[in-house]
């Protein structure tokens, strides 16, 4: 007989805090590089790329956070069957 199996979702309550460490992380970056940028430490066309990459990383990882965060119906999953 077959064995049906849904994936496995434990974990992402472990994987929600490292996605929200990461963001802090990138958040602290994103105000340095504004206080170096301001402060004109290095050329601002150096560093405007930098700070725009850790603005796109932020979005990702808060959308990252959402997906982890929102509880899963588990109807919608697909079913894997093992022999």
């Amino acid at each position: 007989m077959a064995k049906v199996a849904r994936p496995r979702l434990a974990g992402r309550s472990v994987i929600s805090s490292k996605l929200k460490i990461c963001l802090k992380e990138l958040n602290e970056s994103r105000i340095w590089l504004k206080f170096i940028i301001q402060s004109e430490l290095q050329p601002e066309n150096l560093l405007t790329n930098l700070h725009n990459e850790c603005d796109e990383l932020c979005r990702i990882i808060n959308a990252s956070i959402k997906t982890t965060t929102t509880p899963v119906n588990h109807s919608q999953l697909p079913l894997t069957i093992h022999n």
